[in-house]
């Protein structure tokens, strides 16, 4: 069953029981408050006559004048002797039906007859066989002559037996228009509502295929609403989500590809030196042409065995990156406290190659992990010394949060220069240089400052006069 319907069912039988309930409760109860209320005007009446007339002599003026009280407040008021004789009676009782039936004297009955229902009017003594109940209160008086009467008040409960039977039979009429009016209520009510349900439950679909919907938009500030706020910061929040574990599955892909890459290129950088290897001690053991002088090739095959096992060591340490990312801990250090500490062994390394140092060190503090930057620091400073000009000049300069290092050398296009720390890539000029590195060394360095957070450049110098390359923490 559909919400709608449920609100029209559910509104109109509540409309039902209350009005029910209404017409109950003022059945069972309207004629105990009559009831009470008329008692109480009864009581204060038969006192207000009985001060009016005792004491006082009885004639045509005060017969007269208690006339028009009976009359006023609607009581009908009996004088008795005190033999139960009435000698006065004011106003009398209509009743319903035939007089016969309450053995009154046709005499002194008055009909009253209108349309199809019969009135007579009774004198007061000639209804107490009447079936309809009434109020009654009782008074001594003296009259002046110190005649002792009996003072009846009376009033009949037949209006509001005629009212409980009006009410009965306009229940019906009641509750059937209530219905109507109730059932149009419930019918708009229960639109009303469901449009803003209806609305979300659309919304949620397209939600549910992914597709670029819109969030929901709901006026109001009850359930509703909220139940919609929530539903778009739920869909969001997945969207979110959603979007971000793409992005790492792309990242995850391009992790994989490049190590795929990087296996093809440590392959092929591993494979080729060895083949040579190889063939140099192939002529040794063969005694070919040139490659009997053993003291020679020896040292050539020794060459050969140390460059790759530098490049192994390389290799093992990129790995060690990769393998333990969650176990490094961060920490702040001074840039000073770690220069000065590897500042003798950068200036005894240049003044091997005749190279000069310039620095201009402006200390200040670095989070990160302490050995990774020793690593980065390390790495550019070889480099730097390996791919200078001969007799140059190697400028170190640092400033808040930043280093560069300067080297005057030949400098690289922009295509080399973004391609340096691609891994085993090297510059056709390094490759043909007896000292060329391994190609895995700036690679290494991208690999750690990632890591750190730390963004770095690598760039030709404006006066391109060498290359610069930049750290910043």
């Amino acid at each position: 069953m559909k919400l709608r319907t449920k609100y029209f069912l559910y509104t109109t039988v509540i409309i039902t029981i209350v009005v029910t309930l209404a017409f109950a409760g003022l059945y069972l109860m309207m004629p105990k408050y009559y009831t009470n209320e008329k008692t109480k005007e009864l009581n204060q009446f038969s006192k207000k006559v009985k001060e009016k007339i005792d004491g006082q002599e009885w004639n045509p003026t005060l017969e007269e004048e208690l006339t028009t009280l009976s009359v006023k407040f609607s009581f009908s008021v009996e004088l008795t002797n005190e033999k139960k004789e009435v000698f006065y009676a004011s106003n009398a009782f209509k009743i319903q039906g035939n007089p016969q039936r309450f053995d009154l004297d046709e005499r002194l009955v008055e009909d009253t007859t209108s349309g199809e229902t019969t009135e007579y009017v009774v004198p007061v003594n000639q209804a107490r066989g009447e079936a309809d109940s009434f109020l009654e209160t009782e008074q001594k008086i003296t009259f002046k002559n110190a005649e002792v009467a009996y003072l009846h008040v009376y009033y009949s409960l037949q209006p509001i037996d005629d009212a409980k039977d009006v009410l009965f039979a306009l229940y019906p009429w009641t509750l059937g228009i209530g219905m109507l009016i109730g059932g149009l209520g419930a019918f708009v009510y229960s639109w009303l509502s469901t449009r803003r349900i209806k609305t979300v439950i659309q919304m949620t679909e397209k939600m549910q295929e992914m597709r670029d919907a819109q969030l929901i938009t709901v006026s109001g500030k009850d359930e509703i609403n909220d139940l919609a706020q929530n539903i778009n910061y739920l869909y969001t929040s997945l969207g979110n989500t959603i979007h971000k574990l793409d992005q790492e599955n792309h990242q995850v892909s391009e992790l994989e590809r490049s190590k795929a890459e990087f296996m093809r290129s440590a392959s092929h950088e591993l494979k080729t030196p060895l083949t040579a290897l190889n063939s140099v001690l192939e002529g040794m053991i063969h005694q070919v042409g040139p490659y009997k002088d053993y003291e020679k090739y020896l040292a050539v095959c020794q060459k050969i065995v140390f460059e790759q096992e530098a490049l192994i060591n390389q290799i093992l340490q990129l790995s060690k990156i990769d393998s333990v990312t969650s176990e490094v801990v961060s920490e702040t250090f001074m840039l000073q406290e770690i220069y000065e500490e590897n500042f003798l062994v950068y200036e005894v390394l240049a003044k091997k190659d005749q190279k000069k140092i310039i620095h201009t060190i402006e200390n200040f503090e670095i989070y990160g992990v302490k050995e990774d930057f020793i690593r980065i620091w390390n790495n550019i400073f070889s480099n730097a010394l390996r791919y200078s000009d001969e007799q140059s000049t190697i400028s170190i300069k640092t400033t808040a949060n930043r280093l560069e290092l300067f080297n005057q050398c030949q400098p690289l296009s922009e295509t080399e220069a973004s391609r340096v720390f691609e891994p085993f890539y090297r510059p056709d000029y390094a490759r043909n240089r007896k000292d060329g590195g391994t190609g895995i060394g700036l690679y290494i360095v991208s690999q750690l400052a990632k890591r750190n957070g730390w963004q770095y450049n690598f760039k030709a110098s404006p006066d391109k006069k060498g290359m610069v390359f930049s750290l910043e923490f």
